[in-house]
């Protein structure tokens, strides 16, 4: 596909849906970008820190930096960091699926794609058995991705740094080998499941021409790639048929709903004012970020209040049966 033009230069199937695993995240990135300022803070759940497969290693009660989390889910694929970023978001897994149905029939997503997991899961650890999307309206979310600064930079890039909330230095490795293979490589997002197989969203520039490939159980992803890529660069744009074409991007911030959290605000009259972009109202996002962190720690120390309590009952139950042991034994003593 020419993300220049939209057309799409060559497909099969392209309509199937099919298992896409981790190159769901990049919708997920589309979602969380979408909603959240860039320094907004992330704190992590239970559920994030249980999260199976390839982690960054979260930890129950820690609150991470936004970006260091986008980071890590797009060059890394951590699972961890995608539902925590959902749970962020949407306040569950479940709820940041319906999110991601809304923002698919935003962008115009034309296969009716079943999207439930942030992380791409498809096994029995997914939500509802994950997601079924075709290669067409990834397409689509791919050339929406690259339209979008804050995640085209990210999945560009072949390390990165930053500092964790325990203080340890991590140093990040874009696992998309496509950066170093191929000429000219944007890079986007791999994928691995044992359903789907191997994915892969693909994109690369060349003599000021950008193209999108998108590969599904390919047995070899970066040959695949290859070859669709070189294909598009070698197609002229006279010569791009306009009978496939995708819907115009849209990267605006959809309206709120009731159950969905917004970066947009109420004004006077009751309706939704125009969202925030990244960087502005950074008091209001500060604030709301200390409401998250501070949530966060009064959970982790009702936890610690919960199993202090119980040891207390432990205890005293102990002590209560020694001393009862001790007077039955006195008790035996005397009648013997």
């Amino acid at each position: 596909m020419d993300a220049d033009t939209g057309n799409v230069v060559d497909a099969a199937n392209d309509h199937v849906v099919m298992r896409p695993a981790s190159i769901s995240k990049v919708l997920t990135a589309i979602v969380a970008v979408q909603h959240l300022p860039l320094n907004s803070v992330v704190p992590v759940s239970p559920v994030a820190q249980g999260t199976e497969s390839v982690n960054l290693g979260l930890k129950v009660g820690q609150v991470w930096a936004f970006t260091d989390i986008l980071h890590a889910m797009l060059m890394l694929s951590a699972n961890d960091a995608a539902l925590a970023l959902a749970e962020r978001v949407s306040g569950t897994r479940e709820a940041f699926g319906a999110e991601m149905q809304r923002t698919g029939a935003d962008l115009h997503l034309v296969d009716h794609p079943v999207l439930r997991d942030p992380a791409g899961l498809d096994d029995e650890f997914s939500v509802q058995g994950g997601n079924l999307i075709s290669a067409y309206d990834l397409a689509i979310i791919a050339r929406t991705a690259l339209a979008m600064p804050d995640i085209r930079q990210i999945v560009d890039l072949p390390e990165y740094r930053f500092t964790a909330p325990d203080g340890v230095v991590h140093v990040i490795r874009n696992v998309d080998r496509g950066l170093e293979l191929y000429p000219g490589a944007i890079g986007i997002k791999t994928g691995h499941t044992k359903a789907a197989g191997n994915t892969f969203m693909a994109a690369a520039t060349r003599d000021g021409r950008t193209m999108v490939a998108v590969v599904l159980q390919s047995p070899d992803i970066y040959r695949s790639a290859t070859a669709l890529l070189d294909l598009g660069f070698a197609t002229p744009v006279a010569k791009e048929s306009r009978a496939d074409h995708l819907p115009a991007v849209s990267t605006q911030v959809p309206a709120p709903t009731a159950t969905t959290p917004s970066s947009g605000t109420r004004n006077a009259a009751g309706g939704l004012a125009a969202a925030r972009p990244h960087g502005a109202g950074l008091l209001d996002g500060w604030f709301r970020d200390v409401v998250v962190a501070v949530a966060a720690v009064l959970l982790v120390l009702g936890v610690v209040v919960v199993v202090l309590r119980r040891r207390v009952v432990r205890r005293r139950r102990s002590r209560c049966g020694s001393l009862a042991t001790r007077r039955n034994e006195r008790s035996a003593a005397r009648r013997n």
